[in-house]
């Protein structure tokens, strides 16, 4: 690492902009961490991370899966059990807010099916 330069600041902040400044101006990657990095800026980075690495993010979640899959499964059931009164409850409300679009799906579904069993003979 290279002394690029002394300065007084008034406290810590301004130091981090500074060091912020120059690490933008050399493009310098010897630092990862960006000093006063902004949320929405921090935002923006990791929406841009996660596209750019979806298939390698999607990978390594599979991997973990496969290689402790009766841990995922013993925490899943943990889980439902423990929250299985709100679960039910969301559901309700969710069939509740939306019933005449599960009535319709429904209906739907009985008329496509009755049509099935029309075009195909039952004695083959």
């Amino acid at each position: 690492m290279v002394l690029i330069n002394t300065e007084n600041c008034k406290d810590s902040i301004e130091a981090l902009k500074k060091e912020r400044d120059y690490i933008e101006q050399l493009k310098a990657t010897l630092n990862k961490n960006t000093p006063s990095r902004s949320s929405e800026e921090k935002h923006n980075y990791h929406t841009e991370y996660r596209a750019k690495n979806k298939t390698k993010l999607y990978q390594q979640k599979m991997d973990y899966y496969y290689t402790h899959k009766p841990e995922v499964s013993e925490y899943a059931k943990q889980y439902y059990l423990r929250r299985k009164e709100e679960i039910l409850r969301r559901k309700k409300e969710n069939y509740e807010n939306n019933k005449d679009f599960y009535l319709r799906e429904m209906k739907d579904y009985r008329i496509k099916k009755k049509q099935q069993q029309k075009e195909t003979p039952e004695n083959q």
